[in-house]
């Protein structure tokens, strides 16, 4: 069956364009619509209405010139003197950075930026609207971009389910779970190869934590307490077993005790792999307490 937010183009065949998935290079289409959210979220965000006509209050008055300062300086390392002081040619200028100018991973950081921004509130009403995350993750979706927003953060991860479980255990109730997680999301968000495996290994001690909160025994290695966990707390045995032999993976692979230079490296692939499986079981593990 048709997707039914597919254009008419496309349902007929009319249109070619290939439907890939955008890693590393965002097409302009892309580009202009991410455009278009971000402006709608910020440029025209005002106590007075969503016009152009507020822009030049928000300006004059430091509330988005604070937020546009704080870009320059922070994502694009230009001197505040370069920020446009009129408010259309500021527009203009913005624009041409996200649409055309600035590389991809750069348009991500400023996407970044705003994000971190979203919710917060100045003088009675928001500088950036709140829900920006979620729109920007609809047009990286329909757009077949790799990258959604979690926890303020763009990582390559687009299942809505893999999405919930990450964010959980991310905030899980407890907290040495959620430090686990929120290091190890925060490592696969970057590009560096040599986090990936520290990705990984953040992953499984968040497990390792959650058996720990779970068993009470906080001097165990993990491979003990899936025993544990079998035996005395309703964990069926061959799942136990599966994060056992994970385990020693994580161990025998290098990623927990130092590579060798036989170890296969770790790519972002496999990195995401295993935050989503460990986060789901640690959710697992946690909720089982809690019941």
């Amino acid at each position: 069956m048709a997707d039914p937010r597919e254009s008419f183009g496309k349902r007929m065949g009319f249109d070619k364009s290939p439907a890939t998935i955008q890693f590393e290079d965002w097409n302009t289409s892309t580009r202009n619509r991410l455009w278009n959210t971000l402006h709608s979220h910020y440029v025209i965000n005002s106590r007075n209405g969503w016009d152009y006509s507020s822009i030049s209050e928000m300006i004059d008055n430091g509330l988005a010139r604070g937020v546009a300062w704080s870009m320059y300086d922070e994502v694009f390392k230009l001197p505040r003197s370069s920020l446009a002081p009129e408010p259309w040619n500021f527009i203009i200028a913005f624009e041409k950075m996200i649409c055309v100018s600035e590389p991809w991973w750069k348009v991500a950081e400023v996407l970044e930026f705003f994000v971190e921004w979203s919710g917060q509130r100045f003088r009675g009403f928001y500088v950036v609207r709140p829900d920006l995350d979620e729109s920007l993750n609809k047009v990286l979706e329909q757009e077949l971009v790799g990258w959604r927003f979690v926890d303020l953060k763009l990582v390559p991860i687009t299942s809505p389910m893999e999405i919930a479980e990450v964010t959980a255990a991310v905030h899980s109730s407890h907290g040495p779970v959620s430090a686990h997680f929120e290091k190890a999301l925060s490592l696969l968000a970057e590009k560096q190869e040599t986090n990936f495996s520290t990705a990984v290994h953040e992953a499984v001690a968040g497990v390792e934590a959650a058996a720990k909160f779970v068993t009470g025994k906080n001097s165990d290695v993990l491979s003990s307490m899936l025993q544990t966990l079998a035996a005395k707390h309703g964990t069926h045995t061959a799942l136990a077993e599966v994060f056992k032999k994970m385990y020693g993976w994580a161990s025998d692979g290098g990623i927990r005790h130092g590579k060798k230079e036989t170890d296969s490296p770790v790519d972002r692939d496999l990195a995401r792999c295993m935050l989503v499986m460990c986060s789901a079981f640690a959710n697992l593990l946690v909720s089982s307490k809690a019941t």
